[in-house]
């Protein structure tokens, strides 16, 4: 597993845990491809950039966010990529229920990464990401720059983070509040802060990928 960091804290105990739920889930990944189908696993997010949450329960450390992870195919035809990724989201799932944290996983192909136009999420890639299987030099190698990020791009994200508050004013409607819900309100509330904060960034000509640098 990689030597940088994950977490914001550093903590080694944070580390250690969070660097530990990564293998497991890279071991789940090897089973369901081939060496020579597989160009990289990414790790993107903030545990990506190295400035993931953790959480303190008793004594152990716990994942604040999911864990956002991109497969990168190589020589897979349509067919079988869409194999691969229904035998992945059903194992990951299970993993992800037993280990009580999130896993969201996507597949896309090396070229067709290689060939996507700048958009926040692939700039966002380029300079936070962990490489946890594969090319570690694959992902560099695909170059984008925040000046050719479009400004509708950018207003798509703010519109998807604002609608965050709206989904909120429905869990404030539930009468049945628990602290699961209530961890949602202020994971909604988060997302939509950052990404309005985004947005005003991006119009001062300032937007950077890095959450700690914002």
């Amino acid at each position: 597993m990689s030597k940088h960091r994950f977490t914001l804290s550093n903590n080694p105990e944070a580390e250690k845990c969070i660097s530990g739920l990564l293998d497991q889930i890279a071991k789940v990944v090897q089973k369901n491809i081939a060496d020579h189908k597989l160009r990289s696993l990414i790790l993107l997010g903030g545990y990506g950039k190295g400035e993931g949450g953790v959480s303190v329960v008793g004594n152990s450390y716990k994942p604040h966010n999911n864990f956002d992870l991109l497969l990168v195919t190589q020589h897979l035809s349509k067919t079988k990529q869409e194999r691969v990724n229904e035998a992945l989201s059903q194992q990951l799932q299970a993993l992800a229920g037993k280990l009580d944290i999130g896993i969201d996983l996507s597949l896309i192909d090396q070229w067709k990464l290689k060939n996507m136009p700048t958009r926040v999420l692939w700039y966002d890639m380029m300079e936070g990401h962990r490489t946890l299987l594969g090319d570690a030099k694959f992902v560099p190698s695909i170059k984008h720059k925040q000046r050719d990020i479009p400004a509708w791009d950018m207003r798509n994200l703010m519109v998807n983070r604002g609608s965050l508050l709206l989904l909120n004013q429905i869990c404030l409607q539930n009468e049945e509040r628990s602290q699961e819900l209530d961890r949602l309100i202020i994971k909604h509330a988060m997302k939509a802060i950052i990404g309005y904060g985004d947005a005003l960034l991006y119009s001062l000509d300032e937007y950077h990928w890095s959450y700690r640098e914002k």
